[in-house]
């Protein structure tokens, strides 16, 4: 709530300088169902004990996690490869407690979590896998820069070949590949790949001519590009301290009346198996 401000006059501009003052009442919040609360935000309210028969723990087994003790989680065993979806109605809290079990999981001798909320990442009445799959690199390359870690070279360069040979190399995005090059530091690094996979995200996301022919590239280099993105995230575990694994932690899905997940969904058709928990029925 924006409750005073002053003025002052600087070389003829305006400068507006408000002061913010804490909503009073639950009355003076406005809440918007697609933006998740932060972890720590103060509007989180604990409401476990009306979920009915849902439990975190179910989701932290899966993971290897014992969580008997919330204060001290402690990771047992790392699963071989885990896919977890993790349902609820619209505006159920998903998102939410996902950003919550991203920063408990998030911690040396746990995980490595990449969060990626994709209903503000993406647009979801025109979603493809393809677009999870730049977004994904584009969050990974975020945190990467963000925690000053730089992946084996070689696993920079498998993604740097990619690149070169599908999107600058072919002829509906060559042109494109110049823009997204331009002006881009240290290529072939950290910084220079986020660059780009920042822009290929919003270029996707926004809809640019050139978001049919990317998802196009990209659908028919498939297996090369999931090889070169797998070795950057093997790559990235051989740089942690504590050789952690990364788990990437998905925004993205609504849960259907009468039970069953959407089999069309771009995300679900790609994945062979998965375990189902639902937050709310």
């Amino acid at each position: 709530m924006l409750t005073a401000f002053c003025r002052k006059s600087v070389n003829h501009a305006i400068i507006l300088i408000m002061a913010y003052e804490p909503p009073k009442s639950k009355w003076d919040v406005n809440i918007q169902f697609n933006e998740p609360l932060d972890a720590d935000s103060e509007l989180y309210v604990d409401s476990t004990k009306v979920r009915g028969d849902f439990s975190f723990d179910e989701l932290f087994s899966s993971l290897g996690i014992d969580s008997s003790d919330q204060s001290n989680l402690t990771l047992k065993k790392y699963p071989e490869y885990e896919n977890v979806f993790f349902g609820g109605h619209w505006g159920s809290g998903k998102s939410t407690e996902l950003k919550r079990f991203s920063d408990k999981t998030d911690k040396d001798g746990l995980y490595f979590v990449i969060f990626l909320d994709v209903t503000m990442e993406l647009d979801l009445q025109n979603l493809q896998y393809e677009d999870v799959l730049i977004a994904l690199a584009k969050k990974l390359f975020e945190k990467l820069a963000e925690k000053n870690i730089t992946p084996d070279k070689k696993s920079l360069a498998k993604l740097n070949d990619w690149f070169k040979e599908k999107i600058e190399e072919s002829k509906e995005t060559q042109d494109y590949a110049s823009e997204l090059k331009a002006g881009a530091e240290a290529k072939g690094e950290v910084p220079f790949f986020f660059k780009i996979f920042a822009k290929l995200t919003n270029s996707i996301r926004y809809g640019t001519s050139y978001r049919v022919s990317l998802r196009q590239v990209i659908s028919n280099s498939f297996s090369e590009y999931a090889r070169a993105f797998n070795d950057l995230v093997r790559g990235t575990e051989d740089k942690l301290k504590d050789k952690r694994k990364v788990i990437f932690n998905l925004a993205l899905l609504e849960y259907e009346d009468g039970g069953r997940w959407l089999q069309s969904h771009p995300v679900v058709r790609t994945l062979d198996e998965y375990k189902n928990v639902v937050l709310q029925k």
